[in-house]
């Protein structure tokens, strides 16, 4: 059940934002190289002294958009509509951060798994926290970090599994 409302927080999102760094750091950046669209760089990314690489949010970001761009290109040339908007631009990185969520579930269940524990109990915990409903489908550089993180987690498990 909380898995569809993580995936419906996604497909409607809500007016406003958390914070700014939900768009500057990653979003407006990529859309900008990518779309060639107009926009500032914050100055974390500025091109004398750069205090973070592009190179994460183009990897996780990139391809979708050019893809998105793309189908805009075909769907255009065919029908002569539009299919990039404010809404697709900002839904197309959601739904990357929506299924890179999804490896947090996967952990848990790994971890309840190999500590025979109940899963069903654990994973309604995690799917219920606030932290998962909203924060892990934002496109914040604290979310890409829990992913990776928890990616270690996993390969961890996965090497005590086989020492054991």
């Amino acid at each position: 059940m909380y898995l569809v409302f993580r995936i419906v927080l996604v497909f409607y999102p809500l007016p406003g934002y958390i914070h700014p760094d939900e768009y500057f750091q990653t979003v407006e950046v990529v859309t900008g190289d990518v779309l060639g669209t107009r926009t500032t760089r914050t100055w974390e990314f500025n091109t004398t002294a750069p205090l973070r690489s592009m190179t994460l949010n183009m990897a996780i970001f990139g391809g979708p958009l050019y893809l998105l761009r793309t189908c805009d290109f075909v769907v255009y040339t065919v029908t002569g509509w539009n299919v990039i908007s404010s809404y697709t631009i900002n839904l197309v990185p959601r739904l990357i951060m929506l299924a890179l969520s999804f490896i947090s579930d996967y952990a848990v269940f790994q971890i309840c798994h190999l500590y025979q524990h109940s899963f069903n109990q654990c994973l309604t915990t995690l799917a219920s926290s606030y932290v998962m409903l909203i924060y892990s489908t934002r496109t914040f550089s604290n979310s890409l970090e829990m992913v990776r993180k928890i990616k270690l987690l996993i390969t961890s498990i996965k090497i005590i599994q086989i020492y054991s």
